[in-house]
């Protein structure tokens, strides 16, 4: 038998470095690892108003405008309730859209300056016109989760879709599996 070589400075540093790799390999694999996606998250949508049994929101328009504004909300939890490691984008999709013709105003400009009075005096207009016809979505396209998961956005009907269904779907696709997709679905009457 051969006798046993002593451990020197430089070979037991390389066991300490092997010793931490193997600590941060196998802690990284923990199911507490922050940067660990959870297997499934759930996704809910709430149109912040009055429900009906079927389950249906239902939304008052304005008479006096053209177009009605709400905030809706909703969350993106995992299974065991907790927030994602990281803000997350949800996108959104509506049935309905409204659309400007060709030469409809889209915008009008007012410039106004305070006269010796002090008074608002509106000195310039001028208006800005749609060159070819534009759809306008009744929702806006995406938002970003906060820290604890709430995200929202705003719907905007307009007074022609009155006695419609509004039907607004919220998605969210995993930056690191983007087959995983969950949906979710609300309806709101327009009265």
């Amino acid at each position: 038998m051969s006798p046993r070589r002593p451990l020197t400075t430089q070979s037991t540093a390389q066991i300490i470095v092997l010793a931490v790799c193997v600590a941060l390999f196998s802690s990284g694999c923990s199911t507490t690892d922050p940067w660990h996606e959870p297997d499934k998250y759930v996704l809910t949508l709430d149109g912040r108003l009055t429900k009906d049994a079927q389950g249906y929101y239902h939304l008052s328009l304005l008479r006096d405008r053209f177009q009605t504004v709400h905030r809706i909300a909703g969350t993106l939890l995992d299974s065991s309730g907790a927030a994602p490691y990281q803000e997350q984008r949800i996108t959104f999709e509506s049935s309905h859209t409204w659309s400007f013709q060709p030469g409809d105003t889209i915008i009008t400009i007012y410039r106004r300056n305070v006269d010796l009075n002090g008074q608002w005096v509106v000195i310039d207009t001028s208006t800005i016109t749609a060159p070819t016809e534009m759809l306008v979505p009744t929702v806006n396209p995406a938002s970003y989760t906060n820290l604890s998961g709430e995200f929202s956005t705003m719907i905007g009907p307009v007074l022609p879709m009155l006695s419609d269904t509004l039907t607004i779907t919220a998605t969210w696709t995993s930056t690191w599996y983007t087959t995983d997709t969950i949906r979710s679905t609300i309806r709101v009457v327009l009265e």
